[in-house]
């Protein structure tokens, strides 16, 4: 993977904002990949829950609190992912739960 790195204009909008959106910062093909591996995913589709909103449209979510070896813990453990997160709050990061929302 060969993402866009986090710049100081991030961190900025991260200490104003309290968000930041980084567009493309995986290529469209591992987004792909990840998209896909989310709608096929067994175990996700057997672990999921979901909620309607005001307007009748239904989000989808699983979660879970480890990080195996497989496609959602490779991303998980990306160096430019973490690099990142401990770019934007300033300290070491771990891992607490995946989300995949749909």
């Amino acid at each position: 993977m060969k993402n866009r790195q986090f710049t100081p204009t991030d961190k900025d909008s991260f200490d104003r904002d309290g968000y930041v959106i980084v567009r493309s910062f995986f290529s469209p093909e591992e987004a792909e990949l990840l998209l896909n591996a989310s709608i096929q995913d067994e175990n996700i589709k057997k672990n999921t829950f979901g909620r309607e909103d005001s307007g009748g449209t239904e989000t989808k979510l699983t979660l879970w609190y480890n990080h195996g070896e497989d496609i959602y813990g490779a991303f998980s453990k990306n160096e430019y992912i973490i690099d990142a997160v401990e770019m934007l709050l300033g300290e070491r990061t771990a891992l607490y739960h995946t989300k995949v929302m749909q």
